[in-house]
């Protein structure tokens, strides 16, 4: 799968047989999620629980947690045990700030971190103790996920300039 943010709060996904839009509007191909719910669209089961969507596709775990701005409930938390790859926000205001985004990622333990709506991701970076990687998009596989270390990976609105 190849990850991109090609909008401002915009996350696109593109899987082998579909493309995975979440943001503005929360899309599989031509699908609009509408909240709470369990579906399967182009190979890409998703489970809707509460603010949080779970994907499973490619033999990976995603869990975007949307504009949440409060901790996990039991369910959610349930929800997206064992995810890959977590999108969460950390910007403060009306969504987590990066304090209570840590604990959420302490709680899910996710193997690689994608920042959404960050304007505190110096904040959050400097409290989680790790140096982000920038990059305009992340070709993802099972084999490629890492084993040990926790990543951040940051996507940027715009591309990078070379």
């Amino acid at each position: 799968m190849i990850i991109t943010a090609p909008l401002h709060e915009t996350i696109q996904i593109k899987t082998k047989n579909t493309t995975i839009s979440l943001g503005i509007e929360d899309k599989v191909g031509d699908f609009t999620l509408c909240g709470p719910g369990e579906y399967e669209i182009a190979s890409v089961e998703i489970i809707g629980v509460g603010r949080v969507y779970l994907f499973t596709t490619e033999d990976m775990r995603l869990a975007y947690l949307d504009k949440l701005n409060r901790p996990l409930t039991d369910a959610e938390q349930e929800a997206v045990a064992d995810v890959d790859i977590l999108f969460i926000p950390v910007g403060g205001g009306d969504v987590l700030d990066a304090k209570a985004a840590l604990q959420v990622i302490n709680q899910i333990d996710p193997r690689i971190i994608i920042p959404v709506y960050y304007e505190q991701l110096a904040t959050f970076t400097e409290e989680e103790g790790i140096t982000p990687e920038y990059v305009d998009s992340l070709k993802m596989t099972r084999s490629t996920l890492p084993e040990t270390e926790r990543k951040v990976i940051v996507l940027p609105w715009k591309p990078l300039k070379k």
